[in-house]
Parts: structure tokens; C-alpha cells; sequence
């Protein structure tokens, strides 16, 4: 699977949790180091919230 980029991450984040995408930038930005299972995790998190959404 292809990685995504820190930008596609906030980007995601900020759509998933109707923040504006500078403020999940500076949050980021502060943000403590994660694992890699808790990127993986969020980034499911985030596929499923955006295939709901999608879903009519």
C-alpha cells in the first residue's frame, strides 16, 4: 500500500473531524511521537469514518 503524506494525513484528519485543516496542522505540529501500529490504527480509523460518509 502506498504511504501517505503528513499533508494527506491532516488533510484527512481535518475532513473526518470537521476542524479546519490549519488548526489539525498546529495540533500536529505539537503532537507526540506515535507507533507505527497507532498510525495504522488512525488511519483505519479515518478509511472508515470517509466510506461511511460515503455510503447513502
Amino acid at each position: 500500500p502506498r504511504t501517505a503524506r503528513p499533508a494527506e494525513i491532516s488533510a484527512a484528519a481535518a475532513r473526518a473531524s470537521g476542524r479546519d485543516p490549519a488548526a489539525v496542522d498546529r495540533a500536529l505540529l505539537h503532537a507526540r511521537p506515535v507507533s507505527d501500529a497507532e498510525l495504522v490504527a488512525l488511519a483505519q480509523t479515518i478509511h472508515s469514518i470517509e466510506s461511511e460518509a460515503d455510503t447513502p
